[in-house]
């Protein structure tokens, strides 16, 4: 009997016994009797293939559910049979046996241990098909598990496995166990710290095939190549075009309503999002961040990767993901590994492969935790290599550029000789190393203006005066991220909220009948808050008025300490315009006041200095007592803004109420007002991305192009036709691997083969030309009828 006949048999049969499985069960009976005596047969020599038994094992697998007592017998010999015979069994048996095995585990006859067990003993035969097919299949049969009903016991216990599964000495298993872990990650099925340290621990792997995956899932890099995905993507197109035409072919036969219409287009947006997902889904992740954060000791784990790097001999682009693996690890986490620096300057020279990454590499490990002298000469030695006359221009670019990111994370990597140095090619004559200078210019302005030449230090608006202002004890937020650490080691803390002064505003122009209290009332107020506040210093601080008695006046330069500067400027007006109401004489009296009120100054400075300004004071009891709204919010981000804006006031003469001095936009570069030169720098460098992933941009950024050669020219202009259509008329099928129609093939046919069917349809007659449009109207009317 041919193995077509047989087939078409037992798809009849199967059909039959799914509408009555009791009638034939003598029948199902009989085939498994054939299954058994045929497989006993073939397991004595496995090598040979068997099409009866092996339309037996798709028959019976399909059906073995509808006779739950056959079930577990049938499992446990399509269980032996690929555990013992799979090596050596003919290739296309070995996949029936395992599509059947698959059948039975959907079946839930065998058990999700069971199944993950037999998968990865299966991965080590030399059967690539299988292969694939088993990783896909564990894949989306713990994803189904844990879809139904997740058991953290259970998850535990397969991860167990894998993780032995990554240690096995077959290089084969333990990829697969890799990428097994990496997939469920991925799919958000296993998105735990568990699951990223199991991988973390493939990453000592001895062999590259597998700590490579691990490197790489920290990495975010794609497994596919760029030509696959873009063939996949052309192919999704593809897919999606076609749908999209066989939801408009339908939308054809039917009324036409504006409720069919909106459906349609409600269908068409559906197939869209659900095809930009799975093109999101395929696109490499980026650097895989949240993981690098569920590593449970990355200190110890990046110094076992160094450790790794240093004994690996393996070809550069391996050694190249180690070293990546370690610069993003020491740049999330702060980590402290002084070793990495020298050995990374090996490296450093411009004529070394990749040697943009290395740049990249360096500037993504370096943060202010980093002592100075681990740091330095890593800088010299970009400095020596890429910063100096012999090199070309682009060199330099890159040096300074890459210079610059690493002092953005860590501002004393250099020093004042060397900083003087590199600021020097401001005046180069290339365009792209004078706007990399001044980008160096403009972020040493922001974070430590002192280590600048004189002359390159511009005026500070009122933002960089507050994060430069370290002294302060009352440090603010924007300080506190943005501040100069000048001093290693020295941090700013914040106290308040940056910009939450205009509260202060706020209250005070409320106060009253809506009127604004006068200068002298204001500054009577702060007084006598900031002399209540030196009251509860202690015993000493609370009888020194009683000392001096109570015509004595506490000393003005310790109040204006307390208050600062804008209450110092009313005070001063104040006593400017009480001054014209003094009668002559006194002034011999009020100099006999003021030499009272320095001893008393002089004997309490220390106490007074320990007291905070009243405006503090006022915005700490803001802060305290309210719940600040949206507007307030708004109001502190207008203030804000302001800052940025705003020269800071200088030494000299005091500004008026309402005078300002506004930054124009285009003077604005960094906080300070630069000069002419600034229109032609790139973009400032933003601090607050310390803690930040490096772009590749920031490294390689040329602000001027070099001329392009003609053949370099030709050479775009032929990667852009690559895969573009055609001009002219495109044939609008469904397939679009379908055979043309006869007016197409007419179309290409030279005239000696269509003259005669053209004199003939010249020469019709009456009659026939009607008949002919007789006949062509009939066939509109079907296939256009509704």
């Amino acid at each position: 009997m041919s193995a077509t006949l047989i087939q078409s048999n037992l798809d009849e049969l199967e059909g039959n016994i799914r509408r009555d499985p009791e009638s034939y069960l003598p029948d199902f009976e009989i085939q498994y009797e054939n299954y058994s005596s045929l497989e006993a047969t073939y397991l004595s020599a496995p090598s040979e293939y068997v099409p009866k038994l092996h339309s037996l094992l798709v028959f019976l697998s399909q059906v073995i559910h509808l006779f739950p007592n056959y079930a577990p017998k049938f499992s446990e010999n399509v269980t032996s049979a690929l555990l013992s015979r799979s090596f050596g069994m003919n290739a296309r048996m070995r996949m029936a046996y395992l599509k059947a095995f698959i059948r039975l585990r959907l079946r839930n006859f065998i058990t999700l241990q069971q199944s993950v067990d037999v998968a990865f003993r299966l991965h080590r035969c030399q059967d690539k098909p299988v292969r694939k097919m088993l990783r896909g299949f564990v894949i989306s049969d713990i994803k189904r598990t844990n879809l139904k009903n997740r058991s953290e016991k259970f998850n535990s216990v397969i991860q167990s496995f894998l993780a032995s599964s990554t240690k096995d000495g077959n290089t084969t298993v333990a990829k697969e166990a890799v990428v097994v872990l990496v997939e469920l990650y991925r799919r958000d099925v296993w998105k735990t710290e568990k699951s990223v340290n199991l991988i973390a621990d493939a990453c000592f792997a001895k062999s590259k095939k597998v700590y490579s995956k691990a490197v790489r899932f920290f990495l975010g890099h794609n497994e596919k190549s760029t030509e696959q995905g873009s063939s996949s993507d052309s192919d999704a197109n593809v897919g999606l075009d076609t749908k999209i035409k066989q939801l408009k072919l339908g939308h054809r036969v039917g009324t036409k309503s504006k409720k069919r219409a909106k459906r349609l287009d409600r269908n068409i947006d559906n197939l869209k999002r659900k095809s930009e997902r799975k093109l999101k889904k395929q696109k490499p992740m980026g650097i895989n961040v949240p993981a690098l954060n569920m590593i449970y000791d990355p200190q110890t784990f990046t110094e076992k990767l160094f450790h790794k790097l240093e004994k690996c001999n393996d070809r550069l682009e391996i050694r190249l993901l180690l070293l990546e693996l370690i610069s993003h690890l020491i740049g999330v986490h702060q980590l402290l590994l002084l070793n990495f620096y020298p050995s990374l300057q090996r490296f450093l020279r411009p004529q070394q492969r990749e040697i943009t990454r290395l740049l990249l590499f360096a500037a993504e490990a370096s943060h202010d935790q980093v002592p100075p002298d681990a740091i330095l000469p890593l800088v010299r030695t970009i400095t020596d290599n890429f910063v100096t006359d012999r090199a070309s221009a682009e060199a330099i670019t890159v040096g300074l550029n890459t210079i610059r990111e690493i002092c953005a994370r860590c501002p004393y990597a250099v020093d004042e000789d060397l900083l003087s140095d590199l600021v020097g090619y401001k005046s180069y004559r290339n365009k792209n190393v004078v706007a990399a200078a001044r980008s160096l210019i403009r972020l040493y302005r922001r974070v430590n203006p002192s280590l600048l030449p004189k002359r390159e230090v511009g005026r500070p608006t009122e933002a960089v005066k507050e994060a430069l202002s370290v002294d302060n004890a009352d440090t603010d937020a924007l300080a506190a991220s943005n501040g100069p650490a000048r001093v290693f080691g020295k941090k700013c803390v914040a106290t308040s909220i940056a910009g939450a002064e205009v509260l202060i505003e706020a209250v005070t122009s409320d106060t009253g009948d809506g009127e604004r209290p006068s200068k002298r009332r204001r500054v009577e107020r702060n007084l006598e808050r900031v002399l209540e506040s030196t009251d509860d210093v202690g015993d000493e601080g609370g009888t020194r008025r009683e000392e001096l008695g109570p015509n004595t006046e506490i000393g003005e330069n310790s109040i204006l300490e307390c208050l600062g500067d804008d209450i110092a400027d009313s005070i001063s007006t104040v006593e400017e315009e009480g001054g014209r109401d003094v009668e002559a004489g006194g002034d011999e009296d009020l100099e006999e006041r003021k030499g009272a009120t320095n001893k008393a100054s002089n004997a309490e400075e220390n106490k007074l200095v320990r007291t905070k300004p009243a405006k503090n004071v006022a915005l700490e009891e803001i802060l305290a007592t309210r719940v600040l709204t949206d507007e307030d919010f708004e109001a502190i981000r207008k203030r804000q803004a302001e800052k940025q804006t705003l020269f800071a006031a200088a030494g000299g003469r005091k500004r008026k109420r309402g005078e300002e001095v506004v930054i124009e936009e285009e003077d604005l570069v960094g906080g300070y007002a630069d000069d002419s030169d600034a229109a032609d720098s790139d973009k400032e460098v933003n601090p607050e991305e310390v803690h930040g992933l490096v772009s590749m941009r920031n490294i390689t950024k040329l602000v001027k192009r070099p001329h392009s050669t003609k053949a370099d020219r030709m050479g775009t202009v032929a990667e852009g036709r690559e895969g573009r259509k055609k001009y002219g008329f495109q044939v609008n099928r469904m397939n679009p691997h379908a055979s043309t129609t006869n007016r197409e093939k007419r179309k290409k046919k030279t005239f000696q083969m269509i003259k005669h069917k053209v004199r003939r349809k010249a020469k019709r007659s009456f009659r026939e030309k009607q008949a002919s449009l007789r006949e062509h109207l009939l066939k509109l009317s079907k296939n256009f009828r509704h």
